[in-house]
């Protein structure tokens, strides 16, 4: 009973959300994105609306995040194309607490590093988002994510973090879903494949070939998760290695 009331409570709360955001998205104007608007640093999306990459970006020296979204109902298609970052770019994309219904798919983020906070791929900390169809390459904290948000086959791959810190690649608030994800080939000091908060769904997913020199977290809940259908194999560590771990009153079945 436990289990179903989870996943029926998970299930239910989204259905209710997105109905509200899908009918907000059916209204957006449409823009396009390319490179002469990251050239000289962060470009705002002041509006709520459909954006499309037109080509690669690359991300060079920006003070907020190469995209910076400031208004809620915003989506990003990246349209098969990368974003790319250097040395001195924080984020690929940025979402501030307070926003809502970002959704963001459809092409890959590459080469973002640095401490948690300041050097995350993608950064949404509002609520209600989506993310769906993406790779992250070679990024060292891939996805940090606030409440309700829902990932959906994206992929993380060659991460390389610090020594020192923790690392992460898909990281969330309370109340998400992530389903049909890989996190793999990825790399440091104290690593966290998938870290989730309370009532999340962690469903049908991959975490594979990782190493970590201390601590390795394969999937890690607090209470009141659902984690099913995952598999957590041929992971490396130094010290301390949980594949699978969640707080009270969650279900973990038909993991491996």
């Amino acid at each position: 009973m436990v289990r179903r009331n989870n996943i029926v409570g998970c299930i239910a709360a989204w259905i209710v959300a997105y109905a509200g955001v899908m009918v907000a998205n059916g209204e957006q104007g449409r823009f396009e994105i390319s490179q002469h608007h990251v050239a000289n640093g962060s470009y705002f999306l002041t509006q709520s609306g459909y954006y499309t990459l037109t080509e690669n970006l690359y991300v060079t020296n920006d003070s907020s995040g190469g995209l910076v979204v400031v208004d809620d109902y915003v989506t990003i298609d990246l349209n098969g194309f990368m974003i790319s970052g250097s040395s001195n770019a924080h984020s690929a994309i940025r979402q501030n607490p307070g926003f809502l219904g970002l959704t963001v798919k459809n092409g890959s983020i590459r080469n973002f590093s640095g401490n948690p906070g300041d050097g995350d791929a993608l950064v949404a900390q509002g609520s209600y988002n989506r993310f769906e169809n993406l790779e992250f390459l070679s990024c060292a904290n891939a996805m940090d994510l606030g409440a309700r948000n829902m990932v959906k086959d994206c992929r993380i791959a060659n991460g390389v973090g610090s020594t020192a810190a923790n690392t992460y690649g898909i990281r969330l608030s309370n109340d998400c879903q992530v389903t049909s994800c890989m996190v793999e080939d990825s790399s440091a000091g104290n690593y966290i494949a998938i870290e989730a908060g309370h009532n999340c769904l962690v469903q049908r997913c991959v975490v594979a070939n990782n190493t970590a020199q201390t601590n390795f977290f394969g999937i890690s809940c607090k209470q009141g998760a659902v984690i099913t259908e995952n598999v957590v194999s041929d992971n490396s560590v130094n010290q301390s290695l949980r594949a699978v771990e969640s707080g009270t009153n969650s279900v973990v079945a038909d993991c491996s």
